[in-house]
């Protein structure tokens, strides 16, 4: 019987992100080489480049940021998917807001209505679903936690780096872009371009599903917005020959048009918040704490940006599926091991 070979990659350094192999090559002081330069043949990094380095955070398995967190942070499918803190709130309030309401509607308004009305409204819900459940698993952009300076800066430190100032955190012991980074208190993680945390979707929002959740709430206005159109269509039928709240048909058409009149107003206001943010060029954070953001640029590409940009890299670092493995060694360097099983032989 052959035995089980383990083979190791001949230690290529190997970041997973949001399922995506990308492959560094570095050397001894961790400074990122050119494509094809090996550790041999390297030149020297420049000062300015080596400090830029510096400033990244980080990156960590996603196992040994479970632990940092103390499991208030879940993972799943290898590390690529997030529990989020309010998973239980948000299963027990957004989506039966959601749900509730649709399977009234489907029962009592649509069922004598043309296939037609139902294309707009179940459309939309099936993309505000999407992306409720891709903002939720999307890592924001968690910062995982550093190692404790000693002596530990002051409460109130600062410094500046590169024109940007940075914030010391006692709590995840990281040096944070003050004002456009913060220390979610729901979490207890520091989150990079933090905008709210948010327990309608379970999670933080921040720069690396702040797309997704736009999404959700631009698709879910349309879909309440939808839905009360149908339900004023028949509640101004039915009144024509006088409206029988008797009739299931009618006082389920009524109810759930004002239902939706009270939500397309707080989902709608709530959209059209976000769209002037964006426009802005600013977070939910800088600008309710009043933060002077001097690198914001005020244009209507950042409409079209926001929904086209790619995202930017996790700094947790997920395990790639079919059996391959990240391990992080004493160093903090990561690397593959892939397992392969050899046929056994008759006995």
């Amino acid at each position: 019987m052959a035995e089980v070979q383990y083979m190791q990659s001949p230690r290529p350094r190997y970041v997973s992100f949001d399922g995506d192999s990308v492959k560094k090559a570095t050397d001894e002081r961790g400074v990122e080489l050119a494509a094809g330069q090996t550790q041999q043949n390297a030149k020297p990094q420049s000062s300015a480049n080596a400090k830029e380095y510096e400033d990244r955070y980080k990156q960590t398995h996603w196992r040994e940021f479970e632990k940092q967190t103390k499991h208030a942070v879940g993972f799943c499918c290898k590390g690529h998917c997030i529990r989020g803190k309010d998973l239980v709130r948000m299963c027990f309030t957004t989506l039966p807001l959601m749900i509730v309401p649709n399977i009234f509607l489907h029962i009592y308004v649509l069922s004598d209505l043309d296939y037609y009305f139902y294309i707009p409204s179940n459309v939309f819900l099936l993309f505000s679903f999407f992306y409720l459940v891709k903002c939720h698993v999307t890592d924001p952009g968690y910062i995982p936690h550093g190692t404790p300076e000693s002596p530990l800066p002051s409460k109130n430190a600062k410094k500046k780096r590169s024109g940007k100032e940075y914030k010391y955190c006692h709590t995840c012991h990281v040096w944070r872009i003050h004002g456009l980074s913060k220390h979610c208190k729901h979490c207890n993680i520091c989150v990079s371009r933090f905008d709210h945390h948010c327990p309608w979707v379970g999670t933080c929002v921040a720069g690396r599903n702040y797309s997704t959740f736009y999404a959700f709430v631009w698709h879910l206005s349309n879909h309440i917005l939808s839905v009360g159109l149908i339900c004023f269509y028949v509640v101004w039928r039915e009144s024509a020959d006088g409206l029988d709240l008797d009739k299931p048909r009618e006082l389920a058409s009524l109810c759930i048009f004002l239902y939706a009149a009270v939500f397309v107003i707080l989902v709608g206001c709530l959209c059209l918040g976000l769209t002037q943010e964006v426009f802005n060029d600013i977070t939910r954070n800088q600008r309710i704490k009043q933060y002077e953001n001097t690198h914001s640029n005020r244009s209507v590409i950042n409409i079209c940006r926001i929904c086209t940009a790619k995202q930017t890299p996790s700094y947790i670092l997920a395990d790639p599926f079919f059996r391959n493995r990240v391990e992080i060694d004493e160093s903090g360097n990561a690397e593959t091991t892939t397992e392969v099983n050899m046929p056994q032989s008759a006995v």
